[in-house]
């Protein structure tokens, strides 16, 4: 899903779609049931892996931790 991203190499428009998407996944992560879909899709780990690249995005970061919460 992330592979394309993962290259490090973030534009404008790539990090606004990428916060756009962390958003969306963010506000399914509230809904009963969906974590556990999110292990075994292995989002988890790619979400690990989109912030060991962009580290920097703070609203980005902000997303995938509330995901995670």
């Amino acid at each position: 899903m992330f592979q394309a991203i993962e290259s490090g190499k973030t534009g404008d428009s790539l990090g606004h779609i990428l916060v756009q998407l962390t958003a969306c996944l963010r506000n399914l992560a509230d809904v009963s049931g969906t974590k556990s879909l999110f292990m075994k899709e292995s989002l988890i780990n790619e979400l690990c892996a989109v912030m060991e690249k962009h580290h920097t995005d703070a609203d980005l970061m902000l997303n995938i931790s509330r995901i995670f919460r």
